[in-house]
């Protein structure tokens, strides 16, 4: 049985984004777990726990110097990052970047 605890433990042991079939084989898995792995990644994705890469990788978001936080919008367009992670600072987010993020939105920025 695939969990998500186990997927992170697995990304918190290597330390690096791996693609697909890498987490696939690093668990040990078969293919028919594949559809379970892939419902669960997107899973983790969605809750801001790992990242997906634009090269399709996965991987942890403290580990590939990503902050997570709260978006705060200003009038004029451009916006803070609020970190999640106590004792770090706010990230300075110009307008031309926001992606039209929202205030109160759940961020992950570099």
């Amino acid at each position: 049985m695939i969990s998500e605890e186990r997927i992170l433990s697995l990304f918190r042991s290597v330390k690096k984004p791996l693609a697909f079939m890498e987490v696939l084989s690093r668990l040990g898995l078969e293919k028919p777990e594949s559809r379970q792995l892939k419902k669960l990644l997107r899973q983790l994705v969605k809750d801001g726990n790992i990242i997906r890469t634009r090269k399709g990788k996965y991987g942890l978001t403290e580990e590939m110097s990503l902050i997570k936080g709260i978006f705060e919008a200003h009038r004029d367009g451009y916006g803070f990052v609020i970190p999640e992670e106590p004792n770090t600072k706010d990230l300075f987010i110009p307008p031309r970047s926001t992606l039209g993020a929202m205030e109160g939105d759940r961020v992950i920025a570099r």
